[in-house]
């Protein structure tokens, strides 16, 4: 009976941490990624991770949202393409009116009934920089939870056998990918599946288990 229940050892790590400053990524600039312009106030102060599968965005695959579902915005053509009015020596229009040749996307409100609504981001005019700001907003937080279990046999007075299982992600809980904060992107908001199984970083529940002899 003391052989059964002598030896047992068990551990847990707990991880848990608040998310990285994050910047809301606009149009591409000379030397590096620019920050959008600010058209009327972002409605939120913080996001909630909701793990509602692929119902987020039409003809996408996503794992969940941050500022709900359906999702709250959406990509619209930016107003200075409405502007554009340049013609190049071959007489080729680069305005979206004629040609649709804009590419510069903005983001707006998404109506109740899935239409834009007022504008939240559009992209500096030329030759200057954004609005937003960098490290305005947070990632997501994360937490993980992993244990282990053993159990050491004594054979003889001098030697010994030890049985241990390592579980990572022992609540099999979705580890979620980074949020989505490009605003000329139709994904703004939305969370692109979960993370791989990496070190420390594993998607699903998994055991590893190991055998000791000591003598």
């Amino acid at each position: 009976v003391a052989r059964v229940l002598e030896r047992w050892q068990t551990g847990v790590i707990l991880n848990w941490q608040s998310g990285s400053p994050e910047t809301f990524e606009g149009p591409d600039m000379f030397y590096d990624n620019g920050v959008p312009d600010i058209v009327s106030p972002f409605p939120f102060k913080s996001g909630d991770v909701q793990w509602n599968g692929a119902n987020n965005a039409a003809g996408t695959l996503h794992g969940g949202t941050y500022f709900g579902n359906p999702n709250p915005f959406i990509g619209v053509d930016d107003p200075q393409c409405a502007q554009i009015d340049v013609v190049d020596s071959m007489g080729y229009s680069l305005g979206a009116p004629a040609n649709n040749n804009c590419t510069i996307n903005a983001l707006a409100h998404r109506n109740a009934d899935g239409t834009p609504g007022q504008i939240i981001f559009q992209a500096p005019r030329p030759g200057t920089r954004g609005t937003a700001g960098r490290n305005t907003f947070f990632q997501r937080g994360e937490w993980d939870f992993d244990a282990n279990i053993s159990k050491t046999f004594r054979l003889t007075e001098s030697k010994s056998l030890q049985l241990r299982i390592d579980t990572t992600n022992v609540l099999n809980h979705p580890e979620p990918a980074d949020v989505e904060f490009d605003t000329t992107s139709g994904n703004f908001g939305l969370i692109p599946g979960q993370v791989g199984n990496t070190p420390g970083k594993s998607g699903t529940r998994s055991f590893q288990g190991s055998v000791r002899f000591t003598f």
